[in-house]
């Protein structure tokens, strides 16, 4: 049976997608990115969202802006968002009110 890449596989894979975007990543944006994705579908669609941030940055990528775009996009990170907040995002993205 055919297994999930691992986050070493998947980092590589990033690696190599990025040096075509000419995305520069740190070791330590590389290995956040490989760890958050699931999948290599996943970690090179972060990637791409990664890649917008980074033609605005005078540096290599960090973990610190691989996290911040996880935040941006909705996804789940180490940092724990509020319901409230939930709500209110997901209100001004449907323009509901209350």
């Amino acid at each position: 049976a055919l297994e999930p890449h691992s986050a070493a596989s998947r980092a590589v894979i990033v690696s190599d997608a990025a040096k075509r975007l000419r995305v520069r990543l740190t070791p330590g944006a590389l290995d956040r990115i490989a760890r958050e994705a699931p999948t290599v579908r996943a970690a090179l669609g972060l990637l791409q969202n990664v890649s917008q941030v980074a033609k605005g940055l005078p540096g290599p990528v960090q973990a610190k802006h691989v996290e911040e775009v996880l935040a941006a996009t909705g996804q789940p990170t180490s940092r724990e968002t509020a319901v409230p907040e939930i709500v209110k995002r997901v209100a001004g993205a449907f323009a509901v009110s209350e």
